[in-house]
């Protein structure tokens, strides 16, 4: 019994260790995308050329879009930490021990 329960707790333990490494994952991609989004020069981010005249329409669909990939990444962090957090809850409750029978009252004799 002692080793099923042992078992079944090793199992929740890495699951939950296995959930958790996932999440920080996510967040570390999150993070790499965004230190290469923001890294870009603004120019090139804009897609303007030094010398030509500025098109307005293509400048405004990019600002668009690096707005959308930073909402984008935004979520990602939210739903990468998560997880994390919902693996450690899964960590933390395989370690619980399984609550024991409850001890019936014995008679006290006088």
């Amino acid at each position: 019994m002692k080793q099923a329960l042992r078992a079944q707790r090793n199992w929740g333990s890495s699951l939950g260790l296995l959930i958790f490494l996932i999440g920080v994952g996510l967040i570390v991609v999150s993070f790499w995308q965004a230190y290469l989004q923001y890294s870009t020069p603004p120019s090139l981010a804009l897609g303007i050329k030094p010398g030509e005249p500025l098109d307005l329409n293509s400048a405004g669909d990019r600002v668009f879009t690096l707005i959308w990939r930073a909402l984008l990444l935004l979520v990602m962090t939210i739903v990468g930490s998560s997880i994390a957090s919902r693996g450690i809850k899964m960590y933390q409750a395989s370690l619980v021990e399984a609550p024991k029978a409850p001890v019936e009252d014995l008679p006290i004799e006088p």
